[in-house]
């Protein structure tokens, strides 16, 4: 026969008031212990008398101040400089005196220089004659000279080469002494012949010089000179 339950006796209805009851106390507990702890762990402080507080004092020295250095006394200003002496006026007797002086005293005045002379003026140019009363000859006559020329000429290959064939004329000045000078081109035909034809006219040698009424003068000559193709 199962035994039957006193419902009073029954705490199942009680389990959720019991539960809280125990974790109020729990909490209570709980914050007592935590109390207690931070208590004791504070530090102790002893008291200290009034005394002893005053002795710990530090004691500060009082500083004096720096001395301020003397102030520097300024140099005196410098004397003023006397006015520079006057010197009296001259008398009526001192004025008569240097006059004296000054005419007696003999002055010697330098001549101006005289100009230096104008230069001497340039030699007149000597006379060049085309047709003096006598004029200047080659040794040999002209057949001559125009044998020395064609002795000193050798026809240009260029102008051999091209077909130039002509004249070319040369202009020279025979001078007092004979010589040849002044030797010019006044025209030529090209491909070489010009310029064989004035070295050859230089080459001339020494000529017997022009005379005009007994005088030696320089004559001027228009030469020309042939090219021509055999």
């Amino acid at each position: 026969m199962e035994p039957k339950k006193n419902p009073k006796a029954n705490l199942e209805r009680y389990r959720i008031v019991l539960m809280l009851v125990g974790l109020c106390l729990a909490g209570a507990f709980t914050t007592l212990a935590l109390e207690r702890v931070t208590v004791e762990n504070e530090p102790y402080v002893a008291p200290v008398a009034q005394d002893s507080a005053d002795d710990l004092e530090p004691e500060y020295e009082e500083e004096e101040p720096p001395e301020e250095p003397p102030e520097e006394e300024e140099p005196p200003p410098p004397p003023e400089e006397p006015p520079p002496p006057v010197d009296p006026p001259a008398t009526d007797t001192e004025e008569a005196d240097n006059d004296e002086d000054v005419t007696n005293t003999n002055v010697v005045l330098d001549a101006p220089t005289p100009p230096p002379p104008p230069p001497p003026p340039p030699p007149p140019k000597a006379k060049i004659y085309d047709f003096p009363s006598q004029e200047a000859t080659f040794p040999g006559g002209m057949e001559g000279m125009y044998k020395f020329l064609y002795s000193k000429i050798t026809y240009p290959k260029m102008a051999r080469n091209a077909g130039i064939q002509g004249r070319v004329f040369v202009e020279f000045v025979v001078d007092e002494n004979g010589q040849v000078k002044n030797v010019k081109l006044l025209k030529g035909i090209g491909g070489g012949c010009d310029e064989q034809a004035i070295n050859a006219v230089k080459a001339l040698p020494k000529w017997t010089p022009a005379e005009q009424a007994g005088t030696k003068v320089q004559q001027r000559f228009k030469l020309p000179v042939k090219f021509e193709l055999e």
